[in-house]
């Protein structure tokens, strides 16, 4: 038994557990799971979660990603850093950006050799909590031996991609909430004629002063 929760402390449902016997059971609602083990055993648990890849990850966490790389506003917190690092290559960089940017448009089904969603112990820390991406992260794959014949192991659960941490922990892939910043952006553009066949470049301007982090059609 156990419970899989986010970073602040909510349930976080739909994640599938496979024992390795090939028993597989779900989080409920309440983000809780159990699963019966043979006692006096080693055991091998995998975790996952491959609905909606994009849940939670935004042009506004691109923006946010390239404040940090271009040292304008660098992460302070650690778990920010794990989920920029999209493709696990321990730094980031603009492949990082590339790879987000093409899970959002749905041009990939998920992230290069990163889970949507890594799955930590929840005593889990860093070998360094000064360089967290120089510790070698699980890949949600965890082996323990138990004397007991109820496997009890809690985690926290962290999405790739979504640095402001906004992931809604329930969100299933019939869902899309990525609206939280919505508003209407009004745009200005020169009136021109134009023939046919004849491309154009059309350049647009925003009518608001405000300066834009990102934006996302």
């Amino acid at each position: 038994a156990g419970v899989v929760t986010n970073q602040f402390g909510e349930d976080v449902q739909h994640v599938d557990v496979l024992l390795e016997n090939d028993s597989t059971t779900s989080t409920t609602s309440l983000g809780t799971y159990e699963m019966a083990v043979l006692n006096c055993q080693e055991h091998t648990v995998t975790l996952s979660r491959t609905d909606n890849p994009a849940n939670g990850v935004t042009s506004y966490d691109i923006a946010l990603i390239q404040r940090h790389i271009l040292h304008i506003e660098p992460f302070d917190n650690p778990f920010k850093l794990v989920a920029a690092d999209a493709n696990r290559s321990g730094e980031i960089t603009a492949f990082d950006l590339l790879h987000i940017r093409q899970v959002i448009l749905g041009l990939v089904p998920d992230f290069p050799n990163s889970p949507s969603w890594l799955f930590l112990e929840d005593d889990f820390t860093f070998d360094d909590p000064n360089n967290p991406l120089a510790t070698t992260l699980p890949n949600n794959v965890y082996t323990f031996a138990t004397d007991a014949d109820t496997l009890i192991m809690n985690y926290m659960a962290l999405k790739i991609g979504d640095v402001n941490f906004n992931a809604n922990p329930n969100l299933n892939s019939n869902i899309d909430t990525r609206n939280e910043f919505a508003r209407t952006l009004f745009l200005n553009v020169k009136d021109r004629e134009v023939k046919v066949g004849e491309e154009v470049d059309v350049y647009l301007k925003s009518k608001e002063e405000e300066t834009l982090e990102g934006y996302q059609f």
